[in-house]
């Protein structure tokens, strides 16, 4: 159900010709309408990690969130053998919103002739360029190489020379915009060295300048941002610490990003997967590890079972719960009262089943790779060169993925489930990089998937490069697979691999706030395993940990829920009509869209499928219903018919007129609602109960029940009547 709206008959008149324009036009303004682009072409080098995977890259690991953050999608195309053939044409970078890369070496072959072309025609198609860390290519091979470098960059305000000045002591900063950088980590500590370019256009804005005294003098801006994008000199984008690896932000990595590749082109509704209807997504799983493992809290229950008592029917929040089934399964490692405990698990209304495998691969690597043998065997040159899995239960078993995905998964659905319940996600184990072979499996068979990634962002790893992007694509051509990250890092990290503190998880709270404020960049994740039930302290730790989400009345949603919402950020079409006026396809089930730097107000009148707003932190925050599309027209004038404000659950419609309202959602626990602009005083009549709209003109509806609901509010016009 849309959004209606009773008025007066000229409002009437308007909306029919409103409706007869959509029901003739597919599109509004379909002969205007201009697609957002969201790729960001993505350049990286395999030559310069061992593993020859991009996830291993900077750009994944530290930045790829944030361009997340803008609703941007990076695309990774290796370039170490060469420059694909789909990028030799105008028409194949033409699809792109721009490039971005960030070498920390070079990565160019021969002459990097192939590799600057590609370069000339992003520039040539006006398509921002942001370039942090190396450039490349070696320009202190030969000068002819520098030449070519300079013939492409002179034009667009870059001079390079070949020479690098790495006196720290003599090196002194003549200009530092503080609006950019000094974001996490200073440059007053010291500068150790720089490569030498400079801004030759007065249209460029130099963001770093430094000046150096002594024999080899010289100056150097190695932070510029210009019509082509922006310039980032290794050494001013990141600082890595030397020692435990932390890194931190010398440049802003949001101003950065904003201002090349969004800030030069028009704002836009940015896909959102943080937040629902006025707070703050939740989503909480377990991996199933540990489940059999005996307690110290009495020693003799089982660890997951203390989880089941003390946790999970304690704070009855939703959770999707996995297990492993050689743990469960009696003809391995489970017997009668274990697989019974589960089955009663399962039987909860807010518990929703999950796979973590049959037997518990470590590495999904057929043969696992140098760093997977240096953890889970702790010797890196090991000759085993097979697959590493944890429970060994079956003699001679070899990694099997239909086995692990879904036999897993078939057992769980024949065995352990009550009638009503279907299991279809699967929560990665291990190294939690499955191959294609795997995601090939989990096509297949249409099921979910989430886990990898470990996003900290704490005192021990105080950054938001230690956040984590939102998905890793697996695969190569036209044929990718998608795995879904966690939002957040489980206990394991925070408790030394289970060595101790084991109370440790209580740092996620850092985590959870500094992901919130004062910029909200991802969900709250609840993220733990069975054996946390080992020790008093680790439970003691998850009380404080679920208490906190409580606390902060975030919207309560399934892991898959979260994932289905990342699948529709993933594949949402935007198309601007006006700056303020934009048609929104292939966005369901995601249902929120932010409007960032925003005045603005929608317009509820004119837009279809919009039922509520947000200001917070400076951006629009907008709230859709379930229709497959949605229009919006933005407004500076405040709305002055009623929107939802707040709730805790999915909303599905809102229409009303002077006489009732009529919502209608579902919610994973009691349902709360928030209904702005009534007229104070006035009393509905819900369900057999009177609310009255308090002075705010606000009305706060909260219901008996979890569940799907379809509220008439009946407008109270006379007192006793």
């Amino acid at each position: 159900m849309n959004m209606k709206i009773v008025c007066d008959s000229r409002a009437f008149l308007y909306s029919f010709l409103l409706l007869l324009q959509f029901a003739t036009t597919p599109v509004i303004g379909a002969q205007k309408a201009e697609l957002i682009k969201r790729d960001i072409l993505a350049l990286w080098a395999s030559n310069e990690n061992n593993s020859g995977d991009y996830t291993r890259t900077y750009l994944h690991r530290k930045l790829e969130v944030v361009f997340n953050h803008y609703g941007l999608r990076l695309n990774y195309v290796n370039v170490t053998n060469g420059i694909p053939d789909h990028l030799r044409t105008a028409a194949g970078v033409a699809r792109y919103r721009g490039m971005v890369s960030w070498y920390r070496g070079e990565i160019a072959k021969d002459d990097g002739r192939e590799y600057l072309q590609l370069l000339s025609l992003i520039n040539k198609q006006n398509k921002p360029m942001l370039i942090l860390g190396e450039l490349g290519v070696d320009i202190s091979k030969s000068q002819a190489l520098l030449a070519k470098v300079n013939q492409l960059f002179n034009p667009i305000g870059l001079n390079f020379i070949d020479q690098r000045y790495n006196k720290a002591l003599f090196i002194d900063i003549k200009k530092l915009d503080q609006r950019y950088l000094n974001f996490e980590r200073s440059l007053s500590g010291g500068i150790n060295s720089y490569q030498v370019v400079r801004s030759t256009r007065d249209d460029n804005s130099v963001l770093l300048s430094l000046t150096s005294r002594g024999v080899g003098a010289s100056h150097s801006d190695p932070v510029v941002l210009g019509k082509f994008g922006g310039y980032v000199q290794y050494g001013f984008d990141i600082f890595e610490h030397p020692k435990n690896f932390t890194t931190q932000w010398i440049i802003n990595p949001f101003k950065l990003i904003d201002t090349v590749f969004l800030k030069r082109f028009q704002r836009w509704p940015t896909p959102d997967i943080t937040t629902m209807n006025g707070s703050r997504v939740f989503y909480g799983h377990i991996d199933g590890d540990g489940y059999i493992n005996v307690s110290l809290i009495d020693r003799k229950t089982y660890s997951g079972k203390i989880i089941i008592d003390r946790i999970l029917k304690k704070y009855q929040l939703p959770m999707s719960i996995s297990m492993v089934m050689a743990e469960v399964d009696p003809d391995y490692l489970g017997n009668k009262k274990i697989f019974s405990q589960v089955r009663e698990l399962y039987r909860l209304p807010y518990i929703e089943p999950a796979s973590h495998t049959y037997f518990h691969p470590l590495s999904w690597n057929l043969v696992p790779t140098r760093e997977e043998r240096d953890t889970y065997l702790g010797d890196p040159d090991s000759k085993q060169r097979g697959a590493i899995i944890a429970y060994k239960a079956a003699d001679g078993y070899q990694l099997d993925y239909s086995r692990e995905i879904e036999g897993s998964m078939d057992y769980l659905n024949r065995k352990l489930l009550p009638v009503g319940k279907q299991a279809k996600m699967i929560f990665w184990s291990g190294s939690c990089t499955p191959p294609v072979a795997a995601m090939k499996l989990i096509a297949k068979n249409n099921f979910f998937n989430i886990n990898g990634g470990d996003s900290r962002f704490d005192s021990r790893f105080p950054s938001y490069s230690h956040l984590y992007p939102l998905v890793r694509m697996v695969g190569s051509g036209d044929i990718k697979y998608t795995q879904y990250y966690s939002s957040n890092s489980n206990e394991n990290t925070y408790t030394n691999l289970w060595h101790g503190p084991y109370n440790g998880y209580r740092e996620v709270v850092d985590t959870f706030n500094n992901s919130n404020t004062p910029i909200r960049i991802s969900p709250i994740n609840i993220y733990y395993h069975f054996y946390s039930g080992e020790r008093p302290s680790a439970v003691s730790a998850l009380e404080d940990v679920y208490q906190y989400v409580l606390d902060q009345r975030a919207v309560p949603v399934y892991a898959s829920e979260y994932v289905s919402s990342v699948k529709g950020y993933m594949s949402t079409q935007v198309r601007a009509v006006s700056d303020q006026t934009f048609t929104i396809t292939n966005h369901q089930p995601l249902r929120t869209f932010r409007f960032d730097g925003s005045i603005f107000f929608p317009d509820y009148q004119r837009s279809k499928n919009v039922i509520g707003h947000l200001h917070f932190q400076g951006s629009l925050y907008l709230f859709v219903g379930a229709a497959s599309s949605t229009t919006l027209y933005l407004t500076e004038n405040a709305p002055i018919q009623p929107y939802l404000k707040k709730s805790n659950g999915f909303i599905d419609s809102l229409s009303f007129n002077d006489k009732y309202i009529e919502v209608v959602g579902r919610s994973h626990v009691i349902p709360e609602l928030e209904l702005a602009n009534l007229k104070a005083g006035s009393r509905y009549s819900v369900l057999g109960a009177v609310y009255q709209v308090e002075e705010d003109g606000v009305l706060r509806i909260r219901l008996k029940k979890p569940g799907q609901f379809r509220l008439s509010l009946n407008r109270i016009l006379k007192a006793g009547r």
